[in-house]
């Protein structure tokens, strides 16, 4: 007499088909010997869930406390929004308005003033950096207030290196138009635009060689 192993065991596989989508193998469950049933699997996950923009994110809060700001999609982009601390999310206002491509990051300045942030113009990897204040008129046309670009060289790729506490109306910036292989270190004013040079980049590379071979053996 055998066992309900040893028939189980002895009872014929359905054959394996190569028509038959990976899915399907794993969609099958056991019902008796040589028996199978359909299995129904659970609905896919949405893939916007996993690879889509959030619908807030990149959060801070100004230096003076007054403000909450974030990224959030405005006209289907990704753009800074702004709300005073206490107000509901609800009465947000964008900042910016860019219908090209998400703006990625941004700052604060020291006092609070203004929203700092780089951007190019529809990919062309020409990265300025743009001022907003917040508490500006508003243009009728992109319903944010407008933007003051503080690097207006052309070419270039400009960076945000510091926004220092001591000096609230200046932050340290690298920029290229120089050379476009080397950024040079300024200062640059908030109010006025004006720039004051801290670093050559070439010499400081200069530098940093004469320096390495001096103190190798």
């Amino acid at each position: 007499m055998t066992s309900k192993k040893d028939r189980d065991a002895a009872a014929p596989v359905p054959e394996l088909r190569a028509s038959w989508p990976v899915s399907h193998l794993f969609t099958q469950a056991r019902q008796g010997p040589g028996q199978f049933q359909q299995v129904e699997q659970p609905p896919l996950i949405d893939r916007e869930l996993f690879f889509g923009d959030p619908e807030i994110s990149g959060a801070q809060i100004s230096p003076d406390g007054r403000f909450i700001s974030f990224r959030k999609p405005y006209r289907g982009v990704m753009n800074i929004w702004v709300k005073q601390t206490a107000e509901p999310f609800d009465g947000a206002q964008p900042v910016t308005a860019d219908t090209a491509r998400p703006v990625s990051g941004y700052f604060w300045s020291q006092d609070s003033r203004y929203v700092l942030y780089v951007q190019d113009k529809g990919g062309n990897e020409n990265y300025h950096i743009y001022a907003v204040d917040p508490a500006a008129a508003r243009d009728a046309a992109t319903g944010v207030s407008p933007a003051r670009d503080l690097t207006p060289y052309g070419a270039i790729q400009a960076r945000i290196n510091a926004v220092p506490r001591e000096t609230p109306n200046t932050i340290v910036v690298s920029l290229n138009d120089r050379d476009p292989q080397w950024h040079d270190v300024y200062r640059l004013d908030l109010t006025t635009g004006e720039r004051t040079l801290v670093v050559l980049a070439l010499l400081a590379a200069a530098r940093a060689v004469a320096s390495s071979r001096s103190a190798s053996p």
